[in-house]
């Protein structure tokens, strides 16, 4: 099935996900610890043509998910759609284009990894960032091979996540360096 860009319109059932809209006006409200200003990396999506992204929130964890949701949904104009697990991810991916996939690595059934893989067959240009609380070298490792731009250890600073998405979202699909950072 052809994917298409997700629309302010479009609807997707709960449980298997929800999604917020955001409109120009909203602006994040917090300054990142490393004195970068988010409201100008906001200001640069806009003004790039970064209208609407959509970016896809993996985690079994329904508190994570609302967590996570909270925190981005500050990103100017973005939709945030968020997945229970792989298999639910996976049959949204099917559905819906996605900018950028944020996934848990500690997931039951298909693990972030291998969720991670399967997405970036589909889409090898898509930035991809793991949480986990179980990071070593052989994930680091397997990422790398993957293409995963990050590897943020659980608990993520949301101020450094903020910056991390809009930093992905403004630096296009697969133009930004992948690295590995810390909480």
């Amino acid at each position: 099935m052809p994917q298409r860009s997700m629309q302010a319109n479009d609807t997707i059932e709960p449980p298997l996900v929800e999604s917020i809209h955001l409109t120009f006006n909203q602006s994040i409200n917090d300054e990142v610890s490393d004195s970068t200003d988010p409201d100008v990396l906001e200001k640069e999506l806009l003004l790039k043509g970064f209208a609407r992204q959509c970016i896809l929130i993996v985690d079994d964890e329904r508190s994570v998910l609302l967590l996570l949701r909270e925190a981005l949904k500050t990103l100017a104009n973005c939709t945030i759609v968020v997945a229970e697990s792989g298999e639910q991810a996976l049959i949204l991916y099917e559905q819906h284009k996605f900018d950028l996939l944020i996934t848990d690595y500690n997931l039951l059934g298909i693990d972030g990894l291998a969720l991670a893989a399967r997405i970036r067959q589909r889409a090898p240009q898509i930035p991809i960032m793991i949480l986990t609380a179980y990071a070593d070298d052989m994930l680091r490792r397997q990422a790398a091979n993957l293409s995963i731009q990050q590897i943020l250890n659980k608990p993520v600073k949301i101020e450094m996540l903020r910056h991390l998405v809009a930093t992905a979202l403004l630096e296009g699909q697969g133009n930004f360096v992948p690295s590995s950072a810390t909480s």
